[in-house]
């Protein structure tokens, strides 16, 4: 490779090259991953009760639509919360799941951290996981979607 071209390939942002239907190529960058409707998702694992139950990167192909009477409100991350945590601090991935769901909601229109609302939902901690050994993600996202739906209802009486 010329000397010019390896030096503009370490210059340049990550690229991911994505097809469409139409077999257009797309790039993007990590920034666009990183972000959703103009939010900075890197900027919500600063707010401490968001990263204590996210640990991990957030990307916007964590978070799912979330309609109301037919229209969108916003859109919703969600995982499953196991037991308990070791004496370090790290999930104890050997006391099964504890039922809650944390959920992240990011209405239509939020521009900040401050915007964005977390919440805990509860189901039954034996549906979390499918007879595969899977998570059942259909259910887990169905208990996140109707905690954000009760609080989006308390909130506007």
């Amino acid at each position: 490779m010329p000397e010019r071209v390896a030096k503009m390939a370490q210059m340049a942002p990550p690229l991911r090259a994505t097809a469409d239907a139409n077999v257009r190529i797309e790039m993007k960058d990590e920034r666009n991953i990183r972000t959703l409707d103009g939010l900075d998702l890197e900027e919500l694992r600063k707010i401490p009760d968001i990263s204590y139950y996210f640990r991990y990167p957030l990307h916007r192909h964590d978070f799912h639509d979330l309609r109301l009477h037919g229209s969108l409100r916003g859109r919703f991350a969600a995982k499953p919360l196991y037991s308990r945590l070791t004496d370090k601090g790290r999930v104890d991935r050997s006391s099964g799941y504890s039922g809650d769901v944390a959920a992240l909601f990011v209405p239509l229109g939020a521009k900040s951290p401050s915007d964005v609302g977390l919440l805990l939902a509860h189901m039954a901690p034996e549906r979390i996981v499918l007879p595969t050994g899977r998570r059942n993600w259909p259910a887990i996202l169905q208990t996140a979607e109707h905690g954000i739906m009760e609080m989006l209802e308390r909130s506007s009486r």
